[in-house]
């Protein structure tokens, strides 16, 4: 008995070691046949969503180019920037009524701007601001799908009232 380990004999703990061993394997063979299924639908459904991104992305990138020629036929913003010696306030005023003057060119195709009506239109023109008048400079005009002038201000000159 001090012999004796466990209480199987040597025969019995063999078979038991056996039967466990056997149920591993049993066991993983099982998990791997129904691990391996859904692996093997995982890979299926992985190759149909990355055909579907591929095409989605063919179509998006379709999309883009007529966006952006359709886009670029059109003006879409307005930049004004001022060469101007006066506070923000004025200047901000100033843009607003520049804004106002140009305000009908917003969504016209790019075709139809004449740039000598745009340059007589802001060209040596006076405005009022806080009874004091400015005399605007255009410098030079980018015309695309963003508009852009770039204008000179000159000092103020002060209106008497009346």
């Amino acid at each position: 008995m001090l012999n004796s380990f466990l209480v199987f004999t040597k025969k019995e703990f063999i078979y038991i070691i056996v039967i466990f061993l056997l149920g591993i394997i049993t066991g993983a063979t099982f998990l791997n046949l129904y691990s391996g299924r859904i692996i093997d639908q995982l890979i299926l459904e992985r190759n149909e969503l990355t055909v579907k991104n591929r095409e989605q992305s063919e179509q998006i990138k379709q999309l883009e180019e007529k966006f952006n020629r359709f886009r670029k036929t059109f003006i879409n913003k307005i930049n004004i920037e001022l060469d101007a010696d006066v506070n923000k306030h004025t200047q901000q005023a100033i843009k607003t009524k520049i804004s106002d003057l140009l305000a009908g060119l917003m969504g016209k195709e790019i075709e139809e701007i004449d740039p000598l009506l745009l340059k007589d239109v802001i060209h040596q023109r006076f405005i009022i601001i806080e009874d004091k008048t400015y005399q605007l400079e255009l410098l030079y005009m980018v015309i695309s799908d963003q508009l852009s002038f770039y204008i000179k201000v000159g000092p103020p000159k002060v209106e008497e009232k009346e």
